[in-house]
């Protein structure tokens, strides 16, 4: 018997119009799985349903898998695609495996010859870099940048050095965090580095600033909480 596919399913980035921006057969896919690996099981029921899931979404098979998942039990989600059956990754938003814990059962899909397919939806990490204006040739993501405040102070301070060289500098914080980390930007940050920052990106609530430093720092806006991607 064959082995089943592992299907990549990105949703949306935070709105309710993911049947307006996901492509049809990215639907489609989705509505012939009845196996899913998401990273929180009421997140993935309500994408599921937003997108007019045709299955009752009570017999649906949902493996966790985030901070608090079984690691050993990892492994065994891809166990029913070695059967033959196919296997939906779902994201908390966007596209999975990329700042997405997914990307350790792609790792293993490939390891069991699962063949892996990407299904097309937003990434809020390639929305900003086009909406920036920067590179898109040469660019690098970081992630989340160090907690330890030194640390991260050399890290912005690097950062800023490879992007003079033409390589554009994308990273991230959690939500609560956000004005922190902008914080420490305008006060590592040279006046003429100009920061792009993506928030709420593909809802109603999107706002895109690109600033130099200088101007930043007397139109500040309040990032607390909204999911958002920087870039410089």
């Amino acid at each position: 018997m064959a082995n089943g596919k592992l299907f990549l399913i990105p949703c949306g980035l935070g709105g309710d119009n993911e049947s307006e921006i996901l492509p049809r057969e990215t639907i489609e896919a989705a509505h012939s799985l009845t196996e899913f690996i998401v990273e929180k099981e009421k997140t993935a029921r309500h994408f599921l349903k937003r997108i007019g899931y045709p299955h009752p979404l009570n017999d649906l098979i949902l493996h966790p898998l985030n901070k608090h998942s079984d690691e050993a039990a990892t492994p065994l989600y891809l166990n029913n695609a070695l059967e033959g059956r196919n296997i939906g990754l779902i994201s908390e938003a966007g596209c999975p495996a990329v700042a997405d814990p997914g990307a350790v059962v792609v790792e293993l899909a490939h390891k069991k010859n699962i063949e892996v397919i990407p299904l097309v939806g937003p990434s809020s990490i390639l929305l900003g870099l086009m909406a920036s204006g920067k590179s898109g040739q040469s660019f690098v993501f970081h992630g989340y940048l160090p907690k330890d405040k030194s640390d991260r102070m050399h890290k912005i301070k690097r950062m800023e050095s490879d992007s003079r060289k033409g390589q554009t500098q994308i990273f991230m914080e959690t939500p609560f965090r956000n004005n922190g980390l902008l914080d420490d930007l305008i006060a590592v940050l040279s006046n003429q580095s100009v920061l792009t920052i993506a928030t709420n990106l593909q809802t109603s609530k999107q706002k895109i600033i690109n600033l130099p430093i200088e101007k930043l720092k007397n139109r500040k806006p309040d990032l607390a909480k909204k999911p958002t991607v920087f870039y410089l």
